[in-house]
């Protein structure tokens, strides 16, 4: 995913904007398709084959190469010095604060990305009278379809004006109290499905 904003006669945050949610969209629907196949190809296997989704990931890494080679940009006007001037803007205690607020958004996100996986297989093995192993990969796939479909999608939409109405502040702390109501609802899961 390129955060390259196209020069087009629109608004660049837009485009930018369109380029996340496409990429949204890509990672929603290759997720699934990915750990359904990944799954059936494992099937009678004690030990997944990840095969099919390095082969997925391969093509469309190469057709992104061959889009990304055929984009036109042009390069914005560069800072003489990109240290004195990122020194200004931590000049200021808001910015001070936002930072460590996306910081913590940072890691709250590593966390679900490195370890939900983990931990929903960690309860399959303790779910003994039934065996989740043989449909672990397509879970873990719908799960990240439901989050981009169901979560990012809607919210590139709704952000623009859910912004202007309550403010970048409050926002921000909606995003760590939904962050703490996730991990606190990941603690309670008894069964991964």
């Amino acid at each position: 995913m390129t955060n390259i904003c196209l020069k087009i006669k629109t608004n660049p945050f837009v485009v930018c904007s369109y380029q996340r949610l496409w990429g949204s969209v890509g990672w929603g629907s290759f997720s699934i398709l990915s750990g359904f196949l990944i799954d059936k190809f494992s099937e009678g296997s004690t030990t997944k084959n990840y095969a099919i989704g390095f082969y997925i990931m391969a093509v469309v890494l190469l057709l992104d190469m061959v889009v990304s080679s055929r984009l036109k940009y042009s390069q914005t006007k560069m800072s003489s010095n990109i240290i004195r001037d990122v020194g200004k803007i931590f000049k200021s205690f808001r910015v001070i604060v936002f930072f460590l607020w996306c910081v913590t958004v940072g890691l709250g996100t590593a966390m679900i990305w490195n370890f939900l996986f983990w931990h929903l297989e960690n309860l399959a093995v303790q779910q003994v009278a039934c065996s989740f192993d043989s449909s672990m990969k397509t879970l873990q796939g719908l799960m990240m379809f439901v989050q981009c479909f169901f979560g990012e999608v809607p919210f590139f939409f709704l952000s623009g004006r859910l912004l202007k109405k309550i403010g970048h502040i409050n926002a921000m702390n909606l995003v760590l109290i939904g962050f703490a109501v996730r991990f606190f609802l990941y603690s309670l899961l008894t069964n991964p499905w």
